[in-house]
């Protein structure tokens, strides 16, 4: 029997409703199950956090086979090799439906105690938690083969500057067109942005919202990563851009040079001579996806609160445009500003 206080059963979509009846068999309990549906984030993919007996289980239905197989691969390699991620109890690859640990609903970016990030309290062992991500992933994983091809520069501007190119023609916005004359900027800086060694298993979307603070009731407060699909061999630094230039959170600079001191001791190496430009560079490229993605999810998908993101993300971009390494990409700091007066002359 399945209850749930504003959703019968009669009225669920046919996906949901077969995988409430699936999960009976692998989350046994003398009461029913109840279940409440997660708010949605930028992805496809459903979360519905099920209850019995007082204990909870996280129900995940994703709709992309390719997706699923690749999170599948690497959640159960990278959870059997001790990384923070949650286990994947169960799994429907037809179907594409999962059970997995639930972690609490305390996400980064929503954390108001003490140990909220970005204050810097938790800069250390933030940093020292990607430090042996990328220290230890590649070696857990292996080959990716062709799924999740390597972070490259031809991938940069494919999934960067394109995206970012389009997000603005999605917009209709006034100086859009100026783009088009800017792609060997774009591909200087994506050149900048991959041209330096210690390539590692990137997480590619290491951001305060798939960084959950969970209470682990042996070890304590424990940092768990989530939405690891997109991981791939990559520059370290992207993830390290991808943290500190978070659109929905304000990283301040002292606790950016915080965190990558500690980053820096915890893998017990120095920083490349080229570390900072490349660093810009991939935060730079960084905020091209994420405006991207926030105009797509807010004029394609609709949803609308992403809209308030576009600021931060473009504000982040001028700033590492600004900097001495990227000083002379004239065109492309240019392009910022103009769209940014494009955008907030249409509010």
């Amino acid at each position: 029997m399945l209850q749930n206080a504003n959703i019968m059963t009669d009225t669920l979509d046919y996906a949901l409703s077969n995988a409430l009846k699936w999960a009976e068999d692998f989350f046994p309990g003398d009461s029913p199950i109840t279940f409440s549906p997660l708010d949605g984030d930028g992805s496809q993919r459903r979360y519905i956090r099920l209850f019995r007996d007082n204990k909870t289980i996280m129900l995940l239905l994703g709709p992309v086979e390719s997706e699923n197989r690749l999170w599948l691969y690497l959640g159960q390699k990278l959870w059997y090799h001790g990384l923070p991620l949650p286990q994947i109890f169960e799994a429907d690859l037809t179907e594409g439906r999962f059970l997995l640990e639930d972690l609490g609903h305390i996400r980064l970016d929503k954390v108001t105690s003490d140990l909220a990030w970005p204050h810097c309290n938790l800069a250390r062992p933030l940093a020292y938690l990607l430090a042996d991500w990328h220290d230890r992933a590649l070696t857990a994983v292996g080959s990716l083969g062709s799924s999740n091809p390597p972070y490259d520069q031809n991938l940069a501007m494919e999934l960067e500057w394109r995206y970012f190119a389009n997000g603005l023609r999605l917009l209709n916005l006034k100086n859009a067109h100026l783009a088009d004359d800017l792609s060997h900027e774009a591909l200087e800086l994506s050149c900048l942005a991959t041209s330096a060694g210690d390539l590692v298993l990137i997480h590619r979307d290491f951001q305060s919202r798939n960084l959950m603070l969970y209470k682990d009731k042996i070890e304590g407060d424990k940092i768990m990563v989530i939405d690891w699909q997109g991981a791939r061999l990559g520059p370290a630094p992207y993830d390290l851009s991808s943290l500190l230039n978070d659109p929905y959170v304000n990283v301040t600079e002292d606790i950016k040079q915080t965190f990558l001191e500690h980053y820096q001791s915890a893998r017990k190496s120095k920083m490349p001579a080229a570390f900072k430009t490349q660093l810009l560079s991939l935060g730079a490229l960084r905020m091209m996806q994420a405006f991207g993605a926030y105009v797509n999810l807010t004029i394609v998908k609709k949803k609308m609160g992403y809209r308030d993101y576009l600021f931060p993300a473009l504000e982040r971009l001028r700033l590492i445009l600004s900097a001495s390494p990227l000083g002379h990409l004239k065109g492309l700091r240019n392009l910022v500003d103009k769209i940014t007066m494009d955008l907030s002359v249409g509010q």
